[in-house]
């Protein structure tokens, strides 16, 4: 079975930490980045099947990325999950205008994270 292509965008290094160790190698070809520009640098490159993305991001901040994804590359295909310790429904209302798969609050728990990204990533394409 091919992997699913999933791309990490998360600064923080103990979370990115535990995103590489909590997501299944026989799932998920994993790459991982630590800030908004490198994120897009890589998805420009290698066209994820999923995005795990952080909104809290130096240099280019996760809302500029998603946006730069659903408009500048008019990318409406790629599953786009939000993993965020903001929130606010106001900041979960600002990543629906760009069409999001899911929002997920920290912390995450690490038995629900496989199953949460592979449901939201088959509820996605199940209805496209």
């Amino acid at each position: 079975m091919e992997k699913i292509k999933l791309l990490i965008v998360e600064d923080n290094k103990l979370d990115r930490k535990f995103y590489d160790h909590s997501l299944s190698e026989s799932i998920f070809e994993k790459r991982l980045t630590e800030n908004g520009t490198k994120a897009l640098k890589v998805y420009e490159d290698w066209k994820p099947d999923i995005i795990l993305l952080d909104l809290m991001l130096p240099e280019e901040s996760g809302y500029n990325v998603l946006k730069n994804i659903r408009e500048k590359h008019d990318d409406q295909s790629t599953t786009i999950i939000i993993a965020s310790s903001l929130s606010d429904g106001e900041d979960i209302r600002q990543c629906a205008k760009y069409v999001i798969q899911g929002y997920l609050v920290k912390p995450i728990k690490p038995k629900e994270l496989n199953e949460k990204i592979l449901k939201l990533h088959s509820d996605r394409h199940r209805k496209s």
